[in-house]
């Protein structure tokens, strides 16, 4: 089972259940990747919030700002490796709506590839 990522074992020997949907040949089969997406993309989420319904340019120029300052910080502790400043997008509808498109590239612990992530940042249902 922990051959077929179906389940791991942690340092302390006990089972973990790991399921995933990801292809084989897919970055998010790596666990420190999952971690390391799941973190970052989680706190983009709620550092945007705040910045849903406002004009993009201050949501660029602002939350663009404190993911850079974030980003650098997840670097520091090594949660990844590197990282591309963000980009930040709305179209008018996206705007009126209260939607946010934000892109995010980083490098994972403990990998050579890049993972890059288009989201969709909707106000809470």
């Amino acid at each position: 089972l922990a051959l077929g990522r179906v389940c791991m074992f942690d340092s302390a020997g006990s089972l973990s259940i790991l399921r995933t949907t990801a292809l084989p040949t897919s970055d998010y089969t790596r666990v420190s990747t999952l971690r390391a997406a799941n973190r970052i993309l989680s706190n983009i989420r709620e550092m945007a919030l705040p910045f849903l319904g406002k004009t993009v340019d201050f949501a660029r120029t602002t939350m663009a700002q404190r993911i850079e300052g974030f980003m650098t910080g997840e670097v520091r502790l090594g949660n990844i490796q590197g990282y591309q400043p963000a980009r930040i997008s709305a179209t008018k509808a996206d705007e009126i709506a209260g939607r946010l498109n934000v892109s995010v590239s980083f490098i994972p612990p403990f990998s050579l590839e890049t993972v890059n992530v288009d989201m969709t940042v909707l106000p809470p249902q």
